[in-house]
């Protein structure tokens, strides 16, 4: 673990076939939850779009979000290292 916040911990991952790194950003769905008070919001929408952002940002110094999996406790962004 290279990171740990409020609601989420950070890992550097390496692929299985090859030497690439890529940050895995894991957040904890409960404490997401609990962070995100605004009734005309809940934990998902929020992260949705930070997602959706993400996505579509293509920029030399920003890192590329490559994958989302979600699981029965945590969501997981797979970024770009560098």
């Amino acid at each position: 673990m290279i990171n740990q916040e409020q609601f989420a911990k950070t890992f550097v991952a390496t692929k299985n076939n090859s030497d690439k790194k890529y940050i895995v950003k894991q957040y904890n769905k409960t404490k997401l939850r609990n962070a995100i008070k605004d009734d005309d919001k809940d934990y998902r929408q929020v992260l949705m779009n930070e997602i959706h952002i993400m996505r579509h940002l293509d920029h030399l110094n920003i890192p590329k979000l490559h994958e989302v999996y979600e699981g029965k406790n945590h969501i997981y962004l797979v970024i770009d290292f560098y």
